[in-house]
C-alpha cells in the first residue's frame, strides 16, 4: 500500500487555485475549507471579518460547503504558514465543520 502524506493547514487547491484550509484526513481523503477574495468566485459562501493573510487587507470569503477530495489534490507552500483564522472568525468556522458532522 501506498503511504500518504499527511497534509494539515492551510494548502494550495490545486484543482481551484485557492488557498483550502485542511481540518481532517482519513488515509488519502481530505475534507477542507476553501477560501476566495472574489466574492462572484463561488456562490454559497460567507465572508469573513479579517483576511486569513495577515499581510493582505481585502475582503476574504469562505466556502460555506466543505471539500472532499484526494490528498494529491493539495500542495502545501511556504507562503502559507503565517495564515491563520482570526479569533473573531473562529466561530464561523466552527459552525461550517459543525454542520457538515451533522450532514454525514
Amino acid at each position: 500500500m501506498k503511504k500518504v502524506k499527511k497534509v494539515k493547514g492551510f494548502v494550495m487547491n490545486k484543482k481551484t487555485g485557492h488557498t483550502s484550509y485542511v481540518f481532517k484526513q482519513e488515509y488519502d481523503l481530505i475534507n477542507s475549507l476553501g477560501f476566495t477574495h472574489n466574492k462572484n468566485d463561488i456562490s454559497d459562501k460567507k465572508k469573513l471579518k479579517h483576511n486569513i493573510n495577515p499581510n493582505d487587507n481585502s475582503n476574504c470569503y469562505v466556502k460555506t460547503k466543505i471539500e472532499r477530495q484526494r490528498f494529491n489534490t493539495y500542495r502545501e507552500k511556504d507562503k502559507y504558514k503565517d495564515y491563520r483564522i482570526h479569533k473573531e472568525d473562529r466561530s464561523l468556522i466552527s459552525e461550517l465543520i459543525k454542520k457538515d458532522k451533522k450532514r454525514r
